[in-house]
């Protein structure tokens, strides 16, 4: 479906929740606060239910995560969310997820959607959501869902969206998080092209590439060199494979450790084709990580496992419960039957 089709459901709605997972990555995070931004310019917001109005009237928008808006990307002008609560019980006119469907959102944030009375779906993931919606925009040749919603800003519906800086900065985190800054292989002509414009409505670029890419706490440095020392090679060295464990985390949340900054590097280790890294969110619940350095594309592996997986050929994850040894063995076992 187009933008219009997009526009036309925000136009009928007097109240919107706008969501994505549990705790929102760059690309994520930048989608929500990019979509909140675009429906203030064109409707204006309404400060509460009451206000909200359908038609051309302002709206009433509802960031939601089931964790509230991610401390990383709090910096970005419009940044704003919170945890579901009582007060989502009278639900919304339209839920728009991005960047992952219903089923990767968590069980409060999905108790909300499914009352949603019009549901639509912004996403860039070849192996997305399978789910039925009112509207879906996907486009699986945007290197980040951001810049499938900056293409929406060129077609029908969303033409008349001033591209200021704090949308061109949402935008921009979206792009830069989800290309590795422009080096991952989604990362096309056009890209650079997006990129070029938003910088020309003024991102501050170094800003934003430091606070994306090399901000990390000492926790996180000090929770990789232990990945790290315990790593695993498989199949011949061709599958790298991490863990991180509760016991490992001394107490911390794991759903707030900066996972990606322990995946990245140990995903560039010469000699490994695939590298695995298992996270313990909840006693004997585990987040699968891939990527893959090409040859084999982890999306098929991540839903072979889990039917809810998904995301990019070189980049996908998944879920599975049980015991760690259970789940590297199914694991293992699945990426050498792509590895051939």
């Amino acid at each position: 479906m187009s933008g219009a089709a997009l526009r036309a459901a925000v136009e009928r709605a007097a109240t919107i929740l706008v969501a994505s997972e549990p705790l929102p990555d760059g690309d994520a995070f930048g989608s929500e606060v990019a979509l909140r931004l675009m429906i203030q310019q064109t409707f204006g917001l309404a400060a509460s239910r009451a206000e909200g109005r359908a038609g051309q009237g302002p709206k009433f928008v509802q960031v939601l995560n089931e964790r509230g808006i991610p401390e990383r990307y709090a910096f970005l002008e419009g940044a704003t969310g919170r945890a579901p609560g009582r007060e989502d019980e009278a639900g919304y006119d339209l839920g728009i997820l991005v960047d992952g469907g219903v089923e990767r959102t968590g069980l409060a944030v999905r108790a909300v959607y499914e009352r949603c009375r019009a549901r639509a779906y912004v996403d860039h993931h070849r192996a997305g959501s399978a789910a039925p919606y009112d509207v879906k925009i996907v486009q699986p040749t945007s290197a980040s869902t951001t810049e499938a919603i900056f293409s929406l800003l060129d077609g029908d519906g969303w033409s008349d969206v001033k591209i200021d800086r704090p949308l061109a900065e949402a935008l921009y985190v979206g792009l830069v998080a989800d290309t590795g800054s422009f080096m991952y292989s989604l990362t096309t002509p056009r890209t650079h092209r997006v990129a070029a414009r938003l910088l020309e409505a003024g991102v501050r670029t170094t800003f934003i590439a430091e606070k994306v890419l090399l901000d990390v706490k000492l926790e996180d440095l000090e929770l990789e060199a232990k990945v790290v020392l315990a790593l695993e090679r498989e199949h011949g060295g061709r599958l790298l494979v991490g863990v991180l464990s509760l016991d490992m985390l001394a107490g911390r949340d794991p759903r707030l450790v900066a996972y990606d900054k322990i995946v990245t590097p140990i995903a560039f280790v010469e000699g490994t084709t695939v590298t695995l890294l298992l996270r313990e969110v909840d006693p004997r619940v585990w987040k699968l990580s891939f990527r893959s350095r090409g040859g084999v594309d982890v999306s098929k592996v991540a839903r072979e496992i889990d039917p809810q997986g998904g995301g990019h050929e070189r980049a996908a994850g998944c879920e599975l419960r049980g015991p760690l040894e259970d789940v590297k063995r199914v694991a293992v076992a699945a990426i050498g039957r792509a590895l051939g």
